[in-house]
């Protein structure tokens, strides 16, 4: 994990947060596998959140020295500790400076140190059972700490907050899409006709980074979903209509964005929507099983976890089978609505997960975890790329957030204007002596030409006497 990306400092804490909340449920429903069971995710979260904050602020704070005298990176959560500690043994914030002058520094580092190995190590080198009570309290010293020594404006998440959902219901869903985690794995999401769904619900069904979103409503492109989830977008989804001629090359494994695929054509694209599904397959289903193994063919994963927001039994039927024939059996699809169901037999033919849940309750809920997602833009700010300075033409080396986007389907740009890191001397003697890969700033900074002229000068004149 990248600890000098505050954002994964705040997704963990958030996510113990989340996990405590769900325990504090599981307790009070006299549930208690679930109760150790979310207990131990909240130790783990909460550990790994001040791990991550404290590594963040000392390597902010000590000198190249002090860092390789102390070995930072190396250090567990307890000698991290220690260094907000006086010599005496005593709590001192002070020894080092908070984000604002203004800002007091409260943090209980004694209560921090002593209590450590209740909150999580006891529970995994011993098998017992986290203490809730100290986790709690331990959870709100390490926000204190977060707020007061790396940024004061960041609104972590309560237990509170998450508490204002329905958690049973809503993390029953959060689960099954395993919260959402994008490594090795394809979302896609089928939404049907708009049900009179307000508008800023729709807006958060975007929330996540869906791969693929199967869109039956015919006036979503201008008054529906796409309409308000992302037609304002800085970089604009890929529309496929469904009587568009489709193939491998209308997939790029790099793409930024998403693919928006309307099922039943849209109104202003010049087809006329389809009467009902003998009607709509007769005419789109074929072209619909070629998009749906042309997406398979480029961007095939591990698992591929399918949301299910329409309640249309021959259509999603005929989806179900089309999803699991080209993406594989590795697949969840998770049935989400509180209508009366007509697809109770789709799902157990498919073995799917079966969520009594309404859209509200669903926008209301990425909402709450929206933080959890950790996602960061790409394509915000400056994005540059090397240029002639000298040129006669007028190249600025400053591409838009769009064009960006079009040279990522095609290959990835490698482009100057990443995130800025403070690496300093001791990054650079890490590199050269071979402990770590180069970093984008040691690229900036020509550690590898160093190095390289280094081998070349002392190395191989050596190896070659030898």
């Amino acid at each position: 994990m990248d600890f000098q990306n505050k954002k994964i400092i705040f997704k963990r804490y958030n996510s113990a947060a989340y996990d405590l909340a769900l325990a504090g449920i599981a307790h009070r429903n006299s549930n208690n596998d679930l109760f150790v069971k979310h207990k131990r995710d909240a130790g783990e979260a909460i550990s790994q959140s001040l791990e991550y904050a404290l590594k963040h602020h000392l390597n902010r704070t000590l000198s190249s020295s002090e860092k390789r005298f102390f070995n930072l990176f190396k250090q567990d959560v307890i000698r991290l500790i220690e260094k907000y500690v006086d010599e005496n043994g005593k709590d001192n914030g002070y020894l080092y400076s908070t984000v604002n002058d203004a800002i007091a520094p409260s943090v209980n580092f004694q209560f921090l140190k002593q209590n450590k190995n209740s909150i999580t190590n006891a529970a995994k080198h011993e098998g017992k059972e986290p203490d809730f009570e100290t986790q709690k309290k331990y959870l709100l010293e390490v926000q204190k700490y977060i707020n007061q020594y790396i940024d004061e404006n960041e609104k972590l998440k309560t237990i509170a907050d998450y508490e204002k959902i329905d958690l049973s219901t809503w993390d029953l869903l959060y689960s099954a899409c395993d919260r959402f985690t994008a490594n090795e794995r394809n979302y896609i999401l089928i939404v049907g006709p708009n049900q009179n769904i307000d508008k800023n619900y729709l807006k958060n069904l975007s929330i996540p980074k869906w791969n693929l979103i199967i869109d039956f409503d015919y006036y979503s492109e201008n008054n529906g979903f796409f309409e308000y989830a992302y037609k304002q977008n800085e970089v604009s989804p890929h529309k496929i209509k469904a009587s568009d001629l489709i193939d491998v090359n209308s997939f790029s494994r790099f793409s930024q964005s998403h693919y928006h695929y309307f099922a039943n054509n849209f109104k202003g694209s010049g087809e006329t929507e389809p009467k009902d599904f003998s009607d709509w397959n007769r005419k789109l289903g074929k072209n619909t099983e070629v998009l749906l193994k042309s997406f398979s063919d480029v961007l095939s994963n591990q698992k591929n976890i399918v949301v299910i927001l329409f309640n249309s039994r021959r259509y999603i039927n005929f989806l179900c089978e089309k999803i699991e024939q080209y993406l594989g059996t590795n697949t969840s699809f998770i049935f989400a609505n509180d209508f009366n169901d007509e697809l109770s037999q789709v799902c157990e033919d498919f073995k799917g997960v079966k969520v009594n849940i309404s859209i509200s309750e669903i926008a209301d809920g990425l909402s709450n975890v929206s933080s959890n997602f950790g996602i960061v833009n790409p394509n915000k700010g400056q994005i540059l790329i090397p240029f002639m300075e000298k040129s006669v033409t007028e190249t600025t080396g400053v591409l838009t957030a769009s064009e960006f986007a079009q040279l990522e389907e095609y290959f990835e740009v490698l482009h100057k204007g990443l995130p800025d890191t403070n690496e300093n001397e001791e990054d650079r003697r890490a590199f050269l002596i071979g402990e770590n890969k180069i970093s984008w700033f040691g690229l900036k900074n020509r550690f590898d030409v160093e190095r390289q002229n280094f081998n070349k000068k002392y190395l191989k004149p050596i190896e070659k006497n030898n």
